[in-house]
């Protein structure tokens, strides 16, 4: 299934709401028109504005020489989220951060060509919240370090 950039549905497909449930081939996939994003919505990543998104499940068919999804080091994912009403964003981070600390934990145990230093130091790492308003590219400027 695709949900189809404004723009796309607009200048290559003439704006037909009948593309909706229809089949289209996506890097050799077929896959089913769920929607149109809305207008103005580009996504998380301000540097580029896709034509369509897919679920995360299809990246291995859509891009078979490179899967990315079995690998918690590969950072090429973006997580939007909603905050619970009446949470700020501190916290939703401390209570993320619990989670996020066991994952990097485990993670990093299984670092094999690392030593104890770079693994600890890799353990400590902290999560980062933002409001959606500030995108990906403020998010990176505040975390110190590239989101692909």
């Amino acid at each position: 299934m695709a949900v189809l950039s404004f723009r796309y549905w607009q200048d290559r497909l003439g704006s037909d709401p009948a593309i909706i449930n229809q089949k289209m081939i996506v890097n050799g996939v077929p896959m089913t028109v769920v929607g149109v994003a809305p207008k103005g919505f580009h996504g998380t990543n301000p540097s580029g504005s896709p034509d369509l998104w897919t679920p995360i499940s299809l990246k291995p068919q859509l891009t078979p020489t490179w899967d990315g999804t079995n690998s918690r080091r590969n950072g090429w994912v973006y997580l939007v989220g909603r905050l619970k009403p009446g949470l700020t964003l501190e916290q939703s981070a401390a209570g993320l951060q619990v989670l996020y600390q066991s994952l990097l934990a485990e993670e990093a145990s299984n670092i094999a060509d690392a030593n104890q230093k770079f693994r600890d130091d890799y353990a400590q790492g902290t999560i980062h919240l933002l409001e959606g308003l500030q995108g990906a590219a403020e998010t990176t400027r505040s975390a110190g370090m590239p989101f692909w």
